[in-house]
């Protein structure tokens, strides 16, 4: 779970992230896939760590950013709380399988602060690292 966020349920901040890499989910009822990016290091205000990663829906503010790998971005969001983990299946299997955990929802006010990030106790993830051994 993600004890920072869940002491700031219900309250709307301000956050900084580093883009990681695009995705895809399943869209609802079978639709086509829907696209999501993965943000890392993600700080508030004051660069309390708040959590080390999150999935967003990308939706036109995000994609007009033009995000690339290690470039950092402010926005705003409030913390909700949803519940993880398997959907399906029988009645105790979901019992056991489920937690609670805390997201940043309703995100809006992107900004792009920089280009890929220098240092500041960023890590790279290996992906990047087995594309920057091969280019």
């Amino acid at each position: 779970m993600r004890e920072e966020l869940a002491q700031r349920e219900g309250m709307r901040g301000r956050f900084t992230a580093t883009f990681a890499r695009r995705g895809l989910k399943r869209g609802f009822d079978g639709r086509a896939p829907v696209a999501t990016a993965l943000f890392v290091d993600v700080r508030d205000e004051a660069g309390t760590l708040v959590t080390d990663h999150l999935w967003f829906t990308v939706g036109m503010q995000i994609a007009a950013l033009d995000l690339h790998p290690r470039e950092s971005i402010e926005f705003e969001a409030r913390v909700t709380q949803y519940w993880k983990g398997r959907v399906g299946g029988d009645r105790y299997s979901d019992f056991l399988q489920r937690e609670k955990d805390y997201r940043l929802s309703y995100p809006t006010n992107f900004r792009k602060l920089s280009t890929p990030a220098q240092g500041h106790g960023t890590k790279s993830l290996p992906l990047f690292a087995e594309q920057e051994e091969t280019q």
